[in-house]
């Protein structure tokens, strides 16, 4: 098992500099995981497929950093997911797995689609949002569906 070796990016042919160490893990099914965030400047490219894990929201919540994907049970009420401010180019996905947002709706909170907020009120219904940029006078990002 490697747990520790350093990470290197192709930024032209032949170019092949350091970009840091970082710890990471890779298990006999080839899983890999990490103690940082990885950058890539360029194409990154897998054979295989990507696993987020995430943890299915039951209450009020305000996204941070790593959220993805963020699954929403709405079997037994109503959740508000507050938008953090975040960089540009981000994407969440937001998905009602509890199916029953049309009796218990998921209220999106920050500038979508230039108005205040956005409900989610069909059963399963999914989103997914970018961030375009961030407005200094609201002092909010700007999200738009896509």
């Amino acid at each position: 098992m490697i747990t520790l070796f350093q990470i290197f990016i192709l930024y032209k042919m032949a170019d092949i500099r350091t970009i840091s160490n970082v710890e990471m893990t890779i298990d006999e099914t080839c899983l890999v995981t990490s103690n940082s965030h990885i950058i890539v400047n360029g194409i990154l490219e897998s054979k295989g497929r990507f696993i987020y894990s995430c943890d299915t929201k039951i209450s009020n919540y305000s996204t941070v950093d790593d959220d993805y994907l963020i699954p929403v049970d709405t079997t037994t009420g109503s959740v508000n997911i507050t938008l953090s401010t975040s960089k540009k180019g981000r994407i969440i996905h937001i998905v009602d797995v509890g199916g029953n947002a049309f009796q218990n709706n998921i209220t999106i909170t920050g500038i979508i689609n230039n108005s205040t907020n956005f409900i989610m009120n069909i059963p399963y219904m999914s989103i997914t949002l970018w961030c375009s940029n961030f407005d200094i006078e609201s002092g909010s990002s700007l999200w738009f569906i896509i």
